[in-house]
């Protein structure tokens, strides 16, 4: 199937960038489209699932994050999705990027990002890795530990070091603490001490206060921390000029972001002004959760007890449906491991027909490639559709062989409006 043939039978106007083709419509809504592609692809009886691309989205959530923090330059998250199209057009919007390999910052210069948008944020990187950095200019390394320090110091000696120190909040839903950043209270100190005695200037700190917080206070509480680390920095003689919010912000309800930003600006905006300090930050789910939706199809539903799915032999005698879809917790789903799903599988296109009990399997021969269980849907046969949204962060950058099962298709499509802003930023 030509990709542009979709394109023409959702009358679209096909333009190709990144080498990709972006399918440009008047005005774009994601399910909608969906829903046509998936009829394309039944004419043609192609039932491999797919990945839309809304780049209205993209520029929307960008936007949205210059309005909410307009004082915090954001550090796109590479890992979320690093997608050649996704990384182009936000560099054309000005955005920056925390690289985590040598590979990510590669990527992005090939891509055209300068070497000061960068920052080379994990803090056990490759020697290899340093050298790579200091080749291409990329200053601001992330250092969490005084073997770190000394490491870096010694291969790129130019660099500028930003300690990360530990930051979690109880509200979050995956906590970082465990593995990475240095304890505020004796082990950021202790760099300092070191740095300074061995004439290596530090840049600044960072934090992660964990994935998906909901807790408006963790970024100002995190910043009474670095606060007293930059005065005590400053007072052995380090610049200490940059303050890393990290990440961590809802990716999935607009307002639930706004309150972070509420929260967290005043104090933002206080330390930035009293001691002259430089934020920035590093979003990546919230900026490309929204931006992609998945249709997988059904390969097989079969009808089973529904206490085999609810585990209450109170159901024994009622009908329970299992089905097996085209993608897996090997990629799209891997937030199933994660014991969170974000968006629940809906039906493509409806009928209205009697709801059961349901569990949605993976493909792969794996027992834990489980998608939903528990959850009333109407019936669905073999050949019908799924459709879940906000799959843009975290999923095909898990895509793994297992199997040999095909990954979804991804297809990327615009508004006119947006088009247009995103050539225009191109230039």
């Amino acid at each position: 199937m030509a990709e542009d043939s979709w394109i023409h039978f959702c009358n679209g106007e096909k333009v190709v960038f990144e080498n990709q083709e972006i399918a440009i419509f008047p005005s774009i809504e994601s399910m909608s489209l969906c829903r046509k592609i998936a009829s394309f692809r039944d004419k043609n009886n192609n039932k491999k699932g797919f990945m839309l691309y809304n780049l209205d989205h993209l520029v929307k959530r960008f936007e949205l994050w210059k309005e909410e923090f307009p004082m915090v330059e954001p550090f796109y998250a590479t890992k979320a999705n690093n997608d050649p199209v996704i990384l182009r057009i936000l560099t054309a919007f000005g955005c920056s990027f925390d690289c985590a390999s040598q590979n990510e910052i590669d990527l992005l210069i090939k891509l055209g990002a300068s070497p000061s948008q960068i920052i080379f944020a994990h803090p056990a990187k490759t020697e290899e890795s340093i050298l790579f950095a200091k080749a291409h200019d990329v200053k601001l390394l992330v250092v969490d530990s005084v073997e770190e320090l000394l490491k870096q110091s010694r291969l790129f000696p130019g660099s500028k070091s930003v300690i990360r120190i530990s930051a979690s909040s109880s509200q979050s839903i995956s906590d970082l603490s465990a593995k990475f950043g240095a304890d505020p209270e004796e082990e950021a100190p202790e760099i300092i001490k070191i740095g300074a005695k061995e004439g290596i200037n530090i840049h600044g700190i960072s934090f992660h206060v964990g994935t998906g917080c909901e807790d408006p206070a963790a970024i100002p509480r995190a910043l009474q921390a670095v606060k007293k680390l930059i005065l005590m920095g400053r007072e052995a003689g380090h610049e200490m000029k940059l303050v890393d919010i990290g990440g961590g912000f809802n990716g999935y309800d607009d307002q639930k972001f706004r309150e972070c930003a509420a929260g967290a600006r005043p104090t933002i905006e206080a330390l930035k002004e009293e001691l002259d300090l430089r934020f920035i930050a590093e979003p990546g789910r919230y900026i490309v959760a929204p931006c992609a939706s998945i249709c997988v199809n059904v390969q097989l539903g079969k009808e089973v007890s529904a206490a085999k799915i609810t585990g209450n032999p109170a159901d024994k005698d009622k009908r329970g449906i299992e089905y097996y879809i085209t993608s897996s917790v090997f990629g799209t789903f891997v937030c199933c491991w994660y014991g969170y799903l974000n968006s629940e599988g809906r039906p493509l296109f409806p009928k209205g027909g009697e709801q059961f009990v349901s569990r949605i399997w993976g493909p792969t021969c794996d027992s834990k490639d489980e998608i939903e269980t528990n959850k009333m849907m109407e019936r669905l046969v073999c050949g019908d559709w799924i459709y879940y949204d906000f799959k843009g962060a975290y999923t095909t950058v898990y895509e793994a062989p297992f199997n040999g099962f095909p990954h979804p298709e991804h297809l990327f499509a615009s508004s006119e409006k947006v088009w247009d802003r995103i050539k225009e930023a191109l230039l």
